[in-house]
């Protein structure tokens, strides 16, 4: 609750600059957090009325 209550903060700020398009996020973690989690932080940035939810990857250069 209390991300959802931030994301649409933020996403209110944002539709004030902009009707025409929703909010985005992009969300940034590790291999460490869990699918279970993760999946439920895209449902409340989908919930918040986000429009886009993109994940970020960093791969260092010794995998590459």
């Amino acid at each position: 609750p209390a991300l959802k209550k931030q994301l649409e903060q933020l996403a209110s700020r944002t539709i004030k600059r902009s009707q025409a398009a929703p909010p985005e996020v992009t969300i940034m973690g590790d291999r460490n957090i869990p699918y279970r989690l993760l999946k439920k932080i895209m449902l409340t940035c989908t919930l918040a009325n986000y429009g886009k939810v993109s994940l970020a990857v960093m791969q260092k250069g010794d995998e590459a």
